[in-house]
């Protein structure tokens, strides 16, 4: 149960990590790239929302099996 918990914090850290390198990423294309940023936005903006989904999807599950493993 302390396991699950603690790999919720871990994702829950990680998710917050990622999001922070993918604003990153995007700010730092812009700069570069300037107007033909908008070419591109899509497909970081895409890239971002899949990892998002990834580690969510994860930490739900995590949470699910949680609360499976307290009621049995």
């Amino acid at each position: 149960m302390e396991n699950t918990k603690k790999l919720i914090q871990i994702l829950t850290r990680i998710q917050i990590i990622s999001s922070i390198v993918w604003a990153i990423i995007l700010i730092v294309c812009y700069q570069i790239l300037g107007e033909s940023y908008k070419e591109i936005s899509l497909i970081l903006i895409c890239g971002f929302f899949i990892e998002f989904l990834l580690i969510s999807s994860s930490k739900n599950n995590l949470k699910k099996q949680n609360a499976q493993t307290e009621r049995g």
